[in-house]
């Protein structure tokens, strides 16, 4: 690994001088370091420890959050060795009409249906291929193969229980709600695997502030991180406002396939019905590999993006329910689409 002075300094329990290394991306020669014999002795403790080796996982799969100047430059190279790193090409679409957002967003779902899927754990294929928007949720897991979307709905309902309480206060939290706000808030940032920098309970309250009213208020964060926080704090609220998490891997399997649609259709710039549809950076997978035609802007750390990307998938949930596609399927009886269920879809189809 290439590490600077600072973090050498700041880890010497944890890393070691290895002199210089070329770094494969870039071909450059850069100070490299390797873990110590404690550092090992270490990793291989953690890693036979289930609760740690899901916790490193989702560190693993997760989107990176540094500061906005250096994320380019950190994702060049790729920090996923099970990814084979390609030359980008551009995602072929069906032909067809896409001339407004209605039709845009049945030919999505429609795309997704038909369109086989190869769930995929570092790079390699896991289980069987699969077709169809609820076989696809059946597919999903996070971070581990092991944990499927029962599992994540199970160990999320207790996040969501508190932050539908504190939903219904914020704004006027006591200080007890403030500290109960501070650990939902890590506790969400952990099972996301997105550690942030310190926060209070400020921060907290305007993020689901903002979430709740649709507008973004003075001192509320965003990123991949902050954007689970948004998504759970609106986790109670009608149809029509829940937010969804706009992470890199929901904005890409959207934009990739919407990109290639437009393009198909002979469209040259992106629709003004899709204003703030933004992409965001992340690692391994595909986001690396498949280029956009269209010049998309930036969707990253933006309340308008997160705003708008729920949007989207709230039609295409609509959409699903229209056709009367089931979602799953419940002690023999269907049941119906949630904006959460299609972002999971939409979570693996991005990787």
């Amino acid at each position: 690994m290439q590490a600077t002075g600072d973090l050498m300094a700041a880890n010497a329990h944890l890393l070691e001088p290895l002199g210089d290394v070329r770094n494969p991306a870039s071909g450059r020669l850069v100070e490299g370091a390797r873990l110590t014999p404690d550092a090992q002795t270490l990793l291989k403790t953690s890693a036979s420890d289930s609760a740690w080796a899901e916790e490193i996982e989702a560190l693993l799969a997760a989107d990176i959050e540094v500061e906005a100047g250096g994320v380019d430059e950190l994702l060049a190279a790729s920090l996923d060795p099970y990814v084979e790193q390609g030359t980008a090409a551009v995602m072929a679409a069906p032909v067809g009409g896409a001339g407004s957002r209605g039709d845009l967003v049945a030919r999505l779902v429609q795309w997704i249906d038909q369109d086989p899927f190869q769930p995929r754990y570092r790079g390699k294929a896991v289980r069987g291929q699969v077709q169809g928007w609820a076989e696809r949720l059946e597919a999903y897991f996070w971070p581990t193969p092991d944990v499927d979307h029962r599992a994540t709905q199970l160990r999320l309902t207790p996040l969501l229980n508190t932050a539908q309480a504190l939903a219904a206060t914020a704004g006027r939290w006591t200080h007890q709600e403030k500290e109960q706000a501070n650990d939902f808030a890590r506790a969400v940032f952990k099972w996301g695997g997105v550690p942030q920098k310190p926060f209070d309970a400020r921060t907290v309250e305007a993020v689901f502030l903002s979430a709740i009213g649709g507008i973004s208020q003075p001192g509320a964060l965003m990123n991949s991180g902050w954007t689970k926080v948004a998504a759970f704090a609106t986790g109670h609220v009608g149809a029509d406002n829940g937010l969804v998490i706009w992470d890199s891997r929901v904005a890409h399997s959207l934009i990739r396939r919407i990109d290639a649609l437009l393009v198909a259709d002979g469209q040259l710039g992106i629709p003004s019905y899709l204003q703030h549809i933004g992409h965001v950076p992340g690692r391994g997978g595909t986001r690396k590999q498949v280029a956009y035609t269209l010049p998309w802007p930036s969707g990253y750390r933006s309340w308008p993006a997160v705003f708008a990307g729920s949007a989207l998938v709230r039609e295409i949930r609509d959409e699903l329910n229209r056709l009367g596609i089931a979602a799953l399927l419940i002690d023999g009886k269907a049941t119906r689409w949630t904006a959460r269920l299609v972002e999971m879809v939409l979570f693996m189809d991005g990787y």
